[in-house]
């Protein structure tokens, strides 16, 4: 029996699926309703293009093409998804993110009606948490956005030692229950669209909750000997979120659509220099790539951070998987191109810029950002892009709207440069 690590949140608001095993609220009947009008008018607008959602990501991601335009999602991001509830008419927004956490349900059904209101050919699983209300002694919940980690767990080499023999169940550990629930109803009642089941957070980020950043950073350059120890640690809590998350997914997407992707993101990358990542390579990301290779998944992992460290990342997956997997952008993505194009089949995913849809001339700014992006795939043989737009809370939305309809326009086939 594996003891379970609990963490405490500052203020004692825990939500309802916390540390709850197989979570599973029951939606009303009202609740699916709305679910089932939504996704009738999501499967109808799938048929009206040329190819399917799953063909045309499938295609994108794997095969040799063509495709008629690249895939394309306005993914309900975790602060965002509330204002589908008022229609972005109050700010701040009626709901926050911490309602919907609390009721699950209403979360579902957010992300549910966003992806009927907003173009989605994929499902982002927007996560829950990212590990801070597992991997911290102390977290905090915050109106809108994932909870912020408080205090590390790890103070010691004993302390790293005791968690890696004692590593938590996810499964039913903190918020992951309920992030869990929502991955599961994702794949089941939308089939139509392929799905990300998130395994977040990456390796730097968890490290940097599990010590605290600060004191992960000076380990990594005065204690590296610690900092690999931690690093081993949150691995193996991260396989095991990749074991489950798998099982939810199927399998593998495909050339023919069939199937899902699995996804983990690290914003902390940019933290560490290239020499300094690849200390801890092996026993991170790694060691992850290589678990999840074993399972049959080539994961998608949206990094930020340097040249050298997307190009260590990108030859261990080559070699393992032979081109196919999925890297998110790091600015500046013209830098990036040749490293993520080092083999045929790699994939590529590009986001918009928020500060276009608030420029003074949004339509000329977003045709400038989409551009950019357009003229180097136009340069390539093969369909490896997808637009994920990541709007925030200040988005206008007659400009998010704009946005979805100038993407079209740009990214048909073929694309002109």
């Amino acid at each position: 029996m594996v003891n379970q690590f609990s963490s405490q949140e500052v203020h004692g608001d825990y939500p309802a699926g916390f540390n709850v095993p197989n979570y599973h609220p029951v939606l009303t009947e009202s609740e699916e309703l709305w679910i089932e009008k939504a996704n009738a008018r999501i499967r109808e607008r799938d048929k009206q293009g040329k190819m399917s959602a799953r063909q045309r990501c499938g295609q994108s991601q794997w095969g040799p093409g063509p495709v008629d335009r690249v895939p394309m999602a306005l993914p309900a991001q975790s602060h965002i998804i509330p204002r589908i509830f008022d229609s972005y008419l109050d700010n701040p927004p009626i709901l926050t993110n911490r309602d919907l956490l609390k009721h699950p349900n209403l979360y579902f059904l957010a992300e549910t009606i966003w992806r009927a209101r907003f173009y989605c050919d994929w499902i982002y699983n927007s996560p829950v948490s990212f590990g801070e209300d597992i991997l911290t002694k102390q977290f905090r919940l915050i109106d809108n956005g994932p909870p912020l980690a408080v205090e590390g767990f790890a103070k010691t080499k004993e302390d790293m030692e005791y968690f890696y023999d004692n590593v938590p169940d996810p499964a039913a550990s903190g918020t992951w229950p309920i992030h869990l629930w929502l991955n599961k109803m994702r794949v089941k009642t939308l089939p139509e669209l392929p799905s990300y089941g998130s395994a977040c957070a990456g390796h730097i980020a968890s490290a940097g909750f599990f010590m605290g950043i600060k004191e992960f950073l000076l380990a990594v350059r005065k204690n590296p000997e610690l900092a690999i120890l931690a690093t081993k640690c949150v691995t193996k809590f991260i396989n095991r979120k990749i074991d489950i998350m798998a099982d939810v997914i199927g399998q593998q997407l495909n050339a023919d659509g069939v199937g899902n992707m699995l996804y983990w993101c690290d914003g902390a990358g940019g933290f560490l220099t290239g020499a300094e990542f690849k200390l801890l390579f092996d026993e991170g990301y790694g060691a992850s790539i290589t678990h999840s290779a074993k399972k049959g998944y080539a994961p998608c992992i949206a990094f930020a951070g340097p040249v050298p460290s997307m190009e260590l990342m990108c030859d261990h997956m080559g070699n393992l998987l032979g081109g196919g997997q999925v890297i998110g952008e790091t600015p500046p993505y013209e830098d990036l191109w040749p490293v993520l194009h080092k083999y045929d089949n790699m994939y590529t995913e590009a986001n918009s810029q928020n500060k276009t849809l608030l420029a003074n001339d949004p339509e000329a700014a977003i045709r400038k950002d989409l551009g950019r992006l357009a003229a180097l795939q136009a340069k390539t043989k093969l369909p490896r892009m997808m637009l994920e737009h990541a709007i925030d809370v200040l988005a206008p939305l007659p400009m998010v709207d704009l946005l979805i309809k100038l993407s079209f326009e740009i990214f048909t086939y073929p694309i002109k440069a």
